[in-house]
């Protein structure tokens, strides 16, 4: 947050874990905490968020997921929305396909449990399987 000022192209910084922002940090339009976060998108019709979804290109930054830092400084990397769909999906086909025939469950009654936080790779994945395949 210290350099936030020197960063304009920041659209949002979400905490993830805190119910109020600190007051130094609050005058910042751009920082919310999670749950603020999600009651942004309550009242957006679906139509606005369908236009939103056909801009997407291939390659265009979907979320940067950061490193602890635990081996040198925190280290910061781009996916992509296509990265992240088409791995989601993968991982998706791959539980339906593993799965004998007869414990398949139909997709949409399939639910992923999450085992990562969200700010790890794997714990994401999931999170976009369960939303891709499952409609959860």
């Amino acid at each position: 947050m210290g350099i936030i000022d020197s960063l304009p192209m920041v659209k949002a910084v979400v905490s993830w874990g805190l119910d109020k922002i600190p007051e130094e940090y609050a005058k910042d339009s751009r920082v919310f905490t999670w749950k603020n976060f999600m009651d942004l998108g309550k009242n957006v019709p679906t139509k606005d968020v369908e236009v939103i979804m056909d801009k997407q290109k291939p390659g265009q930054c979907c979320v940067l997921i950061y490193t602890s830092g635990t081996t040198g400084n925190p280290k910061g990397v781009m996916l992509s929305h296509d990265n992240l769909i088409f791995n989601g999906t993968s991982m998706g086909i791959d539980i339906l396909e593993s799965a004998p025939k007869e414990e398949v469950i139909e997709p949409h009654l399939n639910r992923v449990v999450s085992y990562l936080p969200l700010s790890h790779i794997a714990g994401l994945q999931q999170d976009l399987t369960t939303l891709v395949l499952f409609g959860s």
